[in-house]
């Protein structure tokens, strides 16, 4: 869970400045202007999906609470 929000929230600077870096590079004549707008795209691809990974990662880590704390209960059953 903390992974995938952690990954959006990164994604939302990282394209910032993935565009910055494009145009920098352009102006310049630079090489790595495809490696700019790549990077600009994935990261943007991860923030424009952000909702539906951060919900899909808290439904899983939820599933696993609710999980463990069923398993403890069986566990504090049998040892009473």
């Amino acid at each position: 869970m903390v992974f995938a929000r952690n990954m959006v929230g990164g994604s939302v600077f990282a394209v910032a400045i993935a565009v910055l870096m494009s145009f920098y590079q352009y102006q310049m004549g630079g090489l790595q202007v495809g490696m700019a707008i790549s990077l600009s795209l994935i990261y943007g691809i991860i923030a424009f999906l952000g909702r539906f990974i951060i919900r899909r990662a808290g439904e899983e880590y939820a599933e696993t609470l609710v999980d463990h704390y069923l398993a403890e209960d069986k566990i504090a059953d049998m040892s009473a």
